[in-house]
């Protein structure tokens, strides 16, 4: 009978064999990723494992540059990884997880050292792809999670960075992986708030510390910060909202009750500029109409719950202002299914009733929605001014920060 080692390396060299035959050997590009260890040449790879399959290690001696069986399959597996074929990295990685889960173990350092690099070079196009990859098969690995919500963040996405953070969490059930997505996420809000402070975007600050709260991955410390915000930008009322449930709380009750003690009794809001939208009642949800371009115009349903505005691709397809998007990028966001590719585009306008914001972006993606739903309104637009949705009377209040 077959050791296990002997196992798992006449699978490795099947599927280096396919790889092979359907796809030429791709090179690491040395000027954006570097290396570590000296891993085997395509050849040498193939040559390694042939002959450790046809001789038995305790009868015939391996190569000098490799001890056994398990260190053969690790170079092998290297090798594939930086091809840049996620697919048969993944695969070759899932079937060896399957068999052997002590033997991936010893392979998941090299993924996410090669995960690392691409963020370093700024590989984006080769970074979303392995994660699109890889997160199909292993949905719940919070380390390449981790790494996707640091990608998110260097594109300047914070609110689906946010998003890849708190499915982290959901993933997180022992105590260490708990501890670990605290400390990233906090280097994440760190980072962030050091950045934006430094350029004075106080209102660009403020709708991130409301993506932490909303997500519930926020701190008491990040909702004092968040409140101190409202009543720098003159939002008392919510400033006192927020002040108050902290008051209620141990961490910073006192700091919240010094800060209402502060607030005039008699300030008011500017209600000024304040504009109310119709809503289309639609089961559980609302819809609105919105105009993109000055031109085409959808219909979206309300989700504060997304990052990003989104558009379905057959309704996108058939838009009559194509001219007027900047096309930049494909991103990876949180869906309901699942990570999901979506190509992005900048429009030049975005309009809800009387109100336009130049510069939003748009993600275009197939997803199923009911007949007459275009899409989805995200916080990308929403977070743009201070809002809030009267049921009753089917109204969207927008007012501009």
């Amino acid at each position: 009978m077959q050791s296990l080692g002997t196992n798992l390396l006449c699978l490795c060299l099947g599927l280096v064999f396919g790889w092979l035959a359907h796809q030429s050997y791709v090179s690491r590009p040395a000027d954006s990723l570097a290396t570590t260890g000296n891993p085997a040449t395509q050849l040498e790879a193939k040559t390694i494992a042939t002959k450790a399959i046809e001789k038995d290690a305790a009868t015939a001696p391996l190569p000098s540059s490799v001890t056994n069986k398990h260190a053969i399959l690790e170079q092998v597996f290297i090798e594939v990884l930086y091809s840049q074929d996620a697919e048969a990295a993944v695969n070759l990685y899932e079937q060896v997880h399957s068999d052997n889960i002590k033997q991936a173990a010893l392979l998941k350092p090299h993924i996410l050292s090669y995960l690392q690099e691409l963020l370093s070079a700024g590989n984006d196009e080769v970074l979303i792809n392995f994660i699109e990859t890889y997160l199909a098969q292993f949905y719940d690995d919070i380390d390449v999670l981790i790494l996707l919500a640091q990608q998110q963040q260097a594109q300047a996405y914070a609110g689906e960075a946010l998003r890849s953070f708190q499915l982290a969490r959901s993933y997180a059930y022992r105590p260490e992986h708990q501890t670990k997505v605290r400390s990233a996420l906090q280097q994440l809000v760190t980072t962030n708030t050091k950045t934006l402070r430094t350029g004075e975007s106080w209102v660009e600050l403020l709708i991130f510390y409301e993506m932490l709260n909303n997500m519930g991955l926020s701190t008491a410390e990040n909702q004092l910060a968040q409140a101190k915000l409202y009543l720098q930008l003159e939002d008392i009322s919510t400033a006192e909202v927020l002040l108050k449930s902290l008051v209620q709380g141990k961490t910073l009750a006192q700091p919240a009750q010094e800060l209402l003690k502060q607030i005039n009794p008699v300030s008011t809001d500017n209600e000024t500029n304040k504009q109310s939208i119709a809503l289309i009642a639609h089961g559980n949800h609302f819809l609105i109409k919105a105009r993109i371009n000055e031109v085409d115009e959808v219909t979206l349903m309300l989700d504060t719950g997304a990052s990003t505005t989104t558009v379905r691709k057959s309704v996108f397809d058939l838009f009559n202002s194509h001219y007027a998007f900047d096309n930049k990028a494909d991103r990876l966001f949180n869906t309901a299914n699942g990570v999901a590719r979506s190509r992005v585009y900048r429009s030049q306008q975005f309009g809800l009733g009387p109100l336009s914001l130049e510069g939003i972006d748009i993600a275009v993606m197939d997803f199923p929605m009911s007949e007459g739903i275009d899409g989805l309104l995200g916080m990308n637009v929403l977070s743009h001014y201070r809002f809030h949705i009267d049921q009753d009377k089917k109204r969207l209040f927008l007012q501009a920060r």
